[in-house]
């Protein structure tokens, strides 16, 4: 979650309440009404605009950098981070956006269980999810999940619903205004943390799981991972971010054995690579103690 959350949600109403227009102040009743009706039209067009590849980078460059502010970069062992770089690559190679998107991983140092992505195709992974993951199979299987969000345009979907919700247009990336942009990454990054849509995370696994296939990694991988969260996530101190929203852990192991039955995908590879991806994370501290 996003530090002083409240407070932050408040000072962007007043700076949209300023990027919209003036106050209300003096207006008549029939004015009033005109600007509010205008306001949703802003807001209608905005969501029914189609976003560019170019529009998506630019706004993703200035989210990485309030993703940063908000976390910190692992920096703590190299190997591990080129490993984790190396596999993500392995994923990025996947994409059918890889050559209009700046796909690219990073590890964030973070006692949160947790992995996003955002508008542009940067994909962020947590120390202490690294530390909850079993093998480089299911390492594949989150950034392939991730990289899914970006293949469905779900990111770009929030990014129009910030710009609906502040009243804004394509104009605000035409203007190259700091200011506008700043605010459209704040809303967007906050909305994004607080989860996609059932239908989204569904139509990412299923991404996730063609990536395995695709990649001769034991297919399962992503089941074996949402056990994992099923197991801890009844803990009220374990800091879980990822998946924390619906639909719920089971659920989406339903949904994805009957997706790779639908599509015959059979789990013949034996691709797990454990013992070569425990190497590398063990140089991680141990996990954050879950008990009070």
């Amino acid at each position: 979650m996003l530090k002083n959350r409240k407070i932050k949600i408040l000072m962007l109403g007043m700076m949209s309440a300023i990027v919209i227009g003036t106050s209300s102040c003096g207006m008549t009743k029939e004015q009033i009404i005109a600007r509010a009706v205008q306001g949703v039209v802003t807001g209608t067009v905005a969501y029914l605009t189609p976003i560019t590849p170019a529009q998506e980078k630019q706004i993703g460059q200035e989210m990485i950098q309030q993703v940063m502010i908000e976390y910190k970069e692992y920096k703590g062992n190299q190997d591990l981070i080129n490993y984790v770089k190396t596999i993500g690559n392995k994923v990025i190679e996947q994409g059918t956006r890889k050559n209009e998107l700046n796909y690219s991983v990073y590890i964030l140092d973070s006692t949160e269980i947790n992995a996003f992505t955002i508008p542009g195709g940067a994909i962020f992974v947590t120390t202490e999810l690294l530390k909850y993951l079993n093998s480089e199979a299911e390492l594949v299987a989150v950034i392939g999940h991730e990289l899914g969000h970006n293949e469905n345009k779900h990111p770009t979907e929030t990014l129009k619903r910030a710009m609906a919700a502040q009243g804004l247009t394509q104009g605000a990336f035409s203007g190259n205004d700091v200011a506008v942009l700043r605010l459209l990454a704040q809303v967007s990054l906050d909305l994004i943390l607080r989860g996609f849509s059932r239908a989204q995370e569904k139509q990412s696994d299923e991404t996730g799981a063609l990536i395995l296939s695709k990649l001769n990694y034991n297919t399962e991988a992503i089941s074996g991972f949402l056990k994992t969260l099923l197991n801890i996530s009844s803990d009220p101190n374990a800091l879980i971010k990822l998946f924390s929203t619906h639909p719920g852990s089971q659920e989406r192991i339903d949904n994805l054995n009957t997706f790779l039955t639908s599509k015959n995908i059979k789990n013949n590879s034996v691709v797990i690579n454990e013992d070569i991806y425990k190497k590398y994370v063990s140089v991680l501290s141990p996990k954050v103690s879950l008990k009070k």
